[in-house]
């Protein structure tokens, strides 16, 4: 659809009734020779918009689609009202509901983890856990044509069910489902099974890489983390120069841990923003560490009135560690001390 045509079919909207009837979408769509799905998909696009009123339009157009039965104006409104915890009571989500619930019945994979959700949400965990078994190993439909209408992560049947026996302490259960991942080959899967694996195993790195490149920001700072303990691990040797080799070794996992610190706090890991302040500050480069300190502390200050607990907990780190910056007595032992202390309460 051209933008001209795009722009013509909202117009077009805007001028139906608040609440049109089936007939009268339907009609809109044939005039315009588009399938339900263009809704959702123009929907996404406006939802983006700062505009309360664009957003509000985008609203308006998905739930328009989801009366006209289209899959994934249903998926997206359940999906929504679930990740901000509102229920699913609202009249205008009465029918997305019920369409996820049919379709969960007829055994669409991705409709039967909404369901489970549901269930979950609701407390019903012996009618979640069916279902996501089933979602977890029933393939998606062929005509699964607009899966990139839905947000991937919140659409994987495997790390729901892990998310799940995790929650029922069933760790065998849940590295079987991260595994159903893994033979996908999905990032989310390679972060969840780092969790069981012990750092000294060959693939931790591998793992980790694969889902860090990703762009995950979890998996970007836990990778961080491991080479920055790592680069601790200097061997002394009877050898001048093979100690000096293992010192450049530890220097350059250092700033290779640095460096998935930034990535990882530039995708929102809070935590991250002082962890590269920490390394910057003991390699030397103080002024460069105080900045991301204090650009860190500026983040979580900015998320008020919602700052959660953990990060009013970091502002009381932030401020003990640039209480400590200019400390360079006995080697910043503090400060090492401080950053060890960090790595094992929040790493």
């Amino acid at each position: 659809m051209t933008p001209d045509a795009a722009l013509a079919l909202i117009s077009e909207f805007n001028a139906l009734p608040n609440s049109p009837s089936r007939r009268q979408l339907q009609a809109l769509l044939d005039s315009f020779g588009i399938e339900a799905s263009t809704l959702t998909v123009l929907a996404r696009l406006l939802n983006r918009s700062p505009r309360e009123d664009i957003r509000s339009l985008a609203m308006r157009l998905v739930l328009s689609a989801s009366e006209l039965n289209e899959p994934h104006a249903s998926f997206t409104l359940v999906n929504e009202a679930l990740k901000l915890n509102q229920g699913l009571t609202h009249p205008e989500l009465k029918h997305a509901k019920a369409h996820v619930t049919d379709m969960a019945h007829k055994g669409h994979p991705r409709a039967m983890l909404l369901l489970g959700r549901i269930y979950e949400a609701n407390g019903q965990d012996k009618l979640a856990g069916p279902l996501y078994e089933q979602a977890a190993s029933v393939p998606l439909p062929e005509d699964d044509s607009h899966s990139y209408l839905i947000p991937t992560d919140d659409f994987m049947p495997w790390l729901s069910l892990g998310r799940f026996k995790l929650a029922h302490e069933d760790y065998e259960g849940a590295k079987e489902a991260f595994s159903i991942g893994i033979a996908l080959d999905e990032p989310m899967a390679y972060l969840n099974m780092s969790y069981f694996m012990d750092k000294e195993d060959p693939q931790y790195e591998t793992y980790l890489l694969k889902a860090a490149m990703a762009g995950i920001p979890e998996a970007c700072h836990k990778l961080g983390l491991f080479y920055q303990q790592e680069s601790k691990e200097v061997q002394i040797t009877k050898s001048e120069q093979e100690e000096k080799q293992q010192r450049a070794k530890s220097r350059s996992r250092k700033m290779l841990g640095e460096e998935w610190f930034g990535v990882a706090f530039g995708g929102g890991h809070i935590k991250s923003g002082i962890a590269f302040a920490l390394s910057r500050r003991l390699l030397g480069d103080p002024d460069e560490g105080y900045h991301f300190l204090t650009t860190t502390e500026k983040v979580i200050k900015n998320k008020a009135p919602n700052i959660d607990k953990e990060e009013v907990d970091l502002l009381e780190v932030v401020k003990y560690f640039k209480d400590l910056w200019d400390d360079y007595d006995d080697d910043s032992k503090r400060l090492r001390d401080g950053q060890v202390s960090f790595i094992e309460q929040y790493g």
